[in-house]
This record gives C-alpha cells, sequence and structure tokens, in this order.
C-alpha cells in the first residue's frame, strides 16, 4: 500500500504495465486493484506437480495460467495473485530493498 500512496504503483494500471509478459487470453486487463481484491479471474494457484523452485519460475507459471472468470467479477482467493503483487512491485520505478529501508528508517 506504500507504493500506492506514493504513486509508485497504480490501483487501476494493468499488471502487464509493470509485468510486460502477463499479457495474452485476457491477462492484459487484470488490474493491480484486481490482484489486490482476488477478483483477478485467476485460479487459485500454479501448477504443483512438477518439480519446480523460485520466484522466477513461479512468475513463469503464474503468466501462463488460464482465466477461470472474467477479471473483475467473480470473488476467488488466489495464490497467484501475491505471486504477481510482489513482481509488480519489484518493477516499480524504486527497487524494493529500497523502498523498504526508506519506509523503515524514515519514518521515525
Amino acid at each position: 500500500m506504500l507504493l500506492i500512496q506514493r504513486g509508485e504503483v497504480k490501483l487501476d494500471d494493468p499488471v502487464c504495465s509493470y509485468i510486460p509478459e502477463f499479457k495474452g487470453e485476457g491477462r492484459e486487463l487484470i488490474t493491480v486493484h484486481e490482484l489486490m481484491t482476488h477478483t483477478s479471474g485467476l485460479p487459485e494457484d500454479v501448477e504443483t506437480k512438477t518439480d519446480w523452485h523460485g520466484q522466477a519460475e513461479a512468475i513463469k507459471k503464474a503468466c501462463a495460467a488460464k482465466l477461470r472468470t472474467p477479471p473483475g467479477t467473480n470473488f476467488k482467493y488466489s495464490d497467484i495473485n501475491f505471486f504477481l503483487l510482489v513482481k509488480s512491485s519489484d518493477a516499480s520505478a524504486i527497487p524494493r530493498w529500497k523502498f523498504l529501508c526508506n519506509a523503515r528508517f524514515m519514518a521515525r
């Protein structure tokens, strides 16, 4: 929320403006707000049957996830939303480590 308050991430922006590979099959319509409110239309989780590890692979799988419902039409808790929110914050203008340090130490 601090990134949103500071204007680094905008609620109404499509997720693909922060994660360019998050496009196709309607994914380019999903907004940051829809990720935060679990109304993205994405499934609950990424595929977990194969042996994969790490954030990069999770994002790759999230970018390939098929929509279950049109964005903004249905609430469904989704871990994928959080993967994408973290990646979106990483793609904002201020690197996450710098932002967190400023938020922690400048708030005093």
